[in-house]
Formats: structure tokens, C-alpha cells, sequence
């Protein structure tokens, strides 16, 4: 993978930090970027993602396995639209992962 350039990743970096800036500071204390050199990686709590790609975020348990609560969105999400064709990717907010296989023994 391939770092972008750095103009573009202020760019990316800019708009997450004018998002944090609209939240209560208890929030705030509670979201953690990550430059990863290839990619940004954003932990933070719902209200911060739901602001941050203007979404609503849906708590969904899943009932075999281990009923483990995952938090994803519905609908739609967006970003700003001078950052279309810089951020390629958005994972965690929308995919679930995979029922794990259980073997009877």
C-alpha cells in the first residue's frame, strides 16, 4: 500500500478535526485517530460517527453464536464532497463480521 499524499490526508485529518470540534468534550475525550501511514483509523462513539458521515447509527444483536451487539449503519452515509476521490474506504461502520462456524463434536 501506498501512503497519499500528505495534502490530501490534512485534508481528511482537517475535516475530523472540525467534526470533533461540534461535540461535547465528553465525547471528544473519547475519540482516538490514528495515522496508519496508508489510512486514518477513527475510534469514537456513535454520536461522533453518526456527525462525522451524517448517518444514524443501529444497535443489532445477533442471536447464534455468541449474541455479541454490533453498532452499523442503515441507509445512507456521506462525506464531504471535497473529499470525494480521497477517502476510497470506510470499514466498521458498515460491514458485519462473519457468524463463526460451530463444529459438533
Amino acid at each position: 500500500m501506498v501512503a497519499p499524499p500528505v495534502e490530501e490526508k490534512e485534508k481528511v485529518l482537517n475535516w475530523i478535526q472540525f467534526v470533533t470540534k461540534q461535540m461535547d468534550s465528553s465525547i471528544v475525550s473519547s475519540i482516538k485517530v490514528t495515522d496508519r501511514g496508508d489510512a486514518i483509523k477513527v475510534s469514537a462513539p456513535v454520536a461522533f460517527v453518526e456527525r462525522l458521515f451524517r448517518t444514524t447509527m443501529h444497535r443489532f444483536t445477533r442471536e447464534k453464536g455468541n449474541d455479541r451487539v454490533f453498532v452499523k449503519f442503515m441507509g445512507t452515509f456521506s462525506i464531504p464532497t471535497h473529499l470525494v476521490g480521497l477517502v476510497e474506504l470506510v470499514t466498521g461502520v458498515t460491514e458485519f463480521s462473519p457468524i463463526p462456524p460451530v463444529f459438533n463434536q
